[in-house]
């Protein structure tokens, strides 16, 4: 039998797989779903799934409606998958934080109220489209309610054949401060050579997050657990 894990987040741990509800519209994860698998014969042949690889590789299984299905019976439980991708990938370190990580949740938490400011980086030239939500963010800079801006962060240390990072601010329009904060603190990070964790801090206030959250993950940072993605 397969079953979700009755277990608070920060009591899961690698043997755990998570299953993410996204709202398309959004590109927001806006459920997610701590799973235990009992049996991992029966669950590799119902879903098809390399139980292995998902937790060495970082592979992420999407699933098409008969697979939701079949996972909502075997697990006993009912999941809303009408708003659109859901995903299944390995338990990792950021899934442990006692908080919801910001990353891939920006867009839902910026309307929500609850996030000022989001910033999304990618390499240049990019390879994905799908790094950096321009498209869903678009509107509501249309509309005037939120802000964008943007950068280059030119670096001779980056890898052969990336001339570049570029970072994209959205914020709320009267949190617009925030961007120009961000900026002058990567610019000092940069000058200094050492992001050490006061500004580790500082970014994650900016950001949004508050200070008992910003107290886990420099608890993570400080033993080198990954706590950030491309998106914040």
């Amino acid at each position: 039998m397969i079953a979700i894990a009755p277990v608070k987040p920060t009591e899961a741990g690698p043997e755990h797989l998570v299953l993410e509800l996204w709202d398309d519209r959004l590109r927001s994860i806006v459920e997610s779903v701590v799973l235990e698998v009992t049996d991992a014969a029966a669950f590799e042949q119902a879903l098809g799934v390399d139980l292995v690889a998902m937790r060495t590789d970082r592979a992420v299984y999407p699933l098409d409606e008969e697979d939701c299905a079949l996972l909502a019976t075997l697990c006993g439980a009912r999941f809303d998958t009408s708003r659109g991708l859901v995903s299944l990938l390995a338990w990792s370190p950021i899934d442990g934080l006692p908080y919801l990580s910001h990353t891939n949740r920006e867009l839902a938490m910026m309307l929500a109220g609850t996030k000022p400011l989001a910033m999304f980086y990618d390499s240049v030239p990019s390879d994905s489209a799908w790094t950096i939500p321009e498209e869903v963010f678009a509107p509501h800079v249309a509309s005037g309610r939120f802000v964008q801006r943007e950068l280059v962060w030119l670096d001779e240390r980056l890898p052969p054949g990336t001339s570049g990072i570029r970072y994209v601010f959205y914020a709320v329009a009267v949190e617009a401060w925030r961007i120009d904060a961000y900026i002058a603190l990567k610019t000092a990070a940069s000058l200094s050579g050492d992001g050490g964790a006061a500004l580790e801090r500082l970014e994650g206030a900016l950001l949004g997050y508050a200070e008992w959250q910003n107290e886990a993950h420099l608890a993570a940072w400080r033993t080198g657990r990954p706590s950030k993605a491309a998106g914040a």
